[in-house]
């Protein structure tokens, strides 16, 4: 595929990880910003975190079920020893911002060790869970690492297995309208990128950095690691 034939977004995109330091606070944000409010997702079985979710257009060309947006936070009704901590992902983050991104794993073991002799690891496979406000738990395996790399624009490998995937709960209420990797190093970012098998746009920044432009209601934004404009 060449640069004149790069999509705006990739077909794999499994969701977007906006991050909040107060979930509460951050959804309402989220919603003033868009017109769209977020559904709750559930509470991490791990972690001290819990989610919301929104709900994206399927993209266009692509014959698979679309992206969501995942807006992730403390979460409020954890026990008292976890109250307190934050994840990683999370950090000093007041919010909302494009923390990072995952994506669909073809095979997620070979996935990952072809990135790792590419010379870009995103880490072990593990498994995660999370329980729904209806009481379930949804399961799926995911590339971890402690670290966040290229300011969050290296994203990480998902695959549901057998899971239900969240997009087939909500209702599209946004559209991701493009994609593209901010990069001190631009040879670096698309050696990540080609190393996972994905076509993105990468333009020269002074900070490393995820940037999605959305389509809501209210109108066109742009949200990075830097927050919405």
């Amino acid at each position: 595929m060449t640069a004149t034939t790069i999509p705006a977004v990739p077909a794999r995109l499994d969701h977007l990880m906006l991050v909040v330091g107060d979930l509460a606070r951050g959804v309402q944000e989220f919603a003033e910003l868009t017109g769209v409010r977020p559904v709750r997702g559930g509470r991490h079985t791990s972690g001290g975190t819990a989610n919301y979710l929104v709900g994206v257009h399927p993209l266009p060309g692509v014959d698979a079920l679309p992206p969501y947006l995942e807006i992730l936070g403390p979460d409020p009704e954890a026990a008292p020893e976890v109250r307190g901590l934050r994840s990683n992902l999370i950090g000093d983050a007041s919010g909302p911002v494009l923390r990072t991104w995952l994506v669909r794993a073809r095979d997620i073991e070979q996935d990952v060790l072809r990135a790792a002799e590419a010379g870009y690891p995103v880490g072990d496979v593990g498994t995660l869970s999370r329980l729904t406000p209806e009481g379930q738990r949804l399961q799926w395996r995911l590339s971890r690492r402690r670290d966040l790399v290229f300011g969050g624009a290296q994203p990480g490998i998902i695959d549901w297995g057998e899971a239900a995937h969240p997009s087939e709960g909500l209702e599209p209420q946004i559209t991701i309208e493009s994609i593209e990797v901010a990069a001190r190093d631009v040879a670096a970012a698309r050696g990540f990128l080609g190393a996972l098998g994905l076509d993105v746009a990468v333009r020269q920044a002074e900070q490393d950095s995820l940037v999605a432009r959305l389509g809501t209601p209210k109108g066109p934004i742009t949200i990075s690691a830097a927050g919405v404009r």
